[in-house]
């Protein structure tokens, strides 16, 4: 359960940019479940760019740890994002739930000193913070201006929020941009997440995306609203009976 290097690429990235922090950070161990490390190993890499000074000290910081279980690589990584990113910061800084602290991905002095972890599962807060880390990259960094202005996201995180949105950070971002343009995810219900899930299941089809063909749904007509939901799994159900005739015939 462990991933004690990163892959060869980004082994070598790292090294390239500071090798004294390629050898601190390849003696840390990682629990790779759950957690993306790619995000955690991209943000060490950006950060050491800008100060690997900085980086070295802070790497030091969790050398007490005999494993680096899940909040506490958030932890770590948010201890990198100023240097890597110090919009990421001043956005989360905006969030309330972020403001009144997330106790498991803030560990205290003594935490650090002795490397002990009473936080092992990662809180709905936790969590949110791991998929926003995933969307402060290039590739996405439109998904997570326009997903960031979201209400939803600054009060507190419920599990529907939660949940809608990890289904959004794994869809692609063309996809994200135009439904986070639409009515229906101004708030998220139990039959949002439903329909995004859904949606997520269905974008491809024999190597088809389905986004257009799904929208263009007579009941649908171009917008997902509250009240036109319902048709979603319809049209997708009718959509793969007519690939499937295509395919046939």
């Amino acid at each position: 359960v462990y991933d004690i290097l990163p892959r060869p690429q980004t082994a070598y990235d790292l090294a390239n940019a500071d090798v004294q922090t390629a050898e601190r950070a390849m003696r840390l161990r990682f629990n790779r479940i759950g957690v993306n490390l790619d995000v955690v190993w991209d943000v060490l890499i950006a950060a050491t760019k800008v100060d690997s000074a900085t980086v070295n000290e802070i790497l030091d910081r969790y050398s007490a740890f005999s494993e680096l279980p899940h909040p506490v690589q958030v932890d770590l990584a948010l201890q990198l994002m100023p240097l890597s990113d110090p919009s990421f910061m001043a956005t989360l800084s905006d969030f309330d739930w972020y403001r009144d602290g997330v106790p498991d991905v803030s560990f205290t002095e003594e935490n650090l000193d002795t490397g002990t972890s009473v936080y092992q599962e990662l809180s709905p807060e936790g969590w949110a913070i791991v998929y926003l880390l995933g969307e402060a990259i290039p590739e996405r960094s439109d998904v997570f201006e326009k997903l960031v202005e979201k209400p939803w996201l600054s009060d507190d995180v419920t599990s529907n929020e939660l949940s809608a949105l990890r289904l959004l950070t794994r869809m692609q971002p063309v996809m994200v941009l135009r439904l986070l343009d639409m009515e229906f995810l101004d708030d998220i219900s139990p039959e949002d997440v439903d329909v995004l899930d859904a949606l997520r299941r269905a974008r491809f089809i024999s190597g088809n995306l389905l986004i257009d063909e799904i929208l263009s749904y007579p009941q649908i007509s171009g917008e997902l609203t509250d009240s036109n939901l319902r048709y979603v799994q319809e049209a997708i159900e009718e959509l793969k009976v007519r690939i499937e005739r295509e395919e046939e015939g």
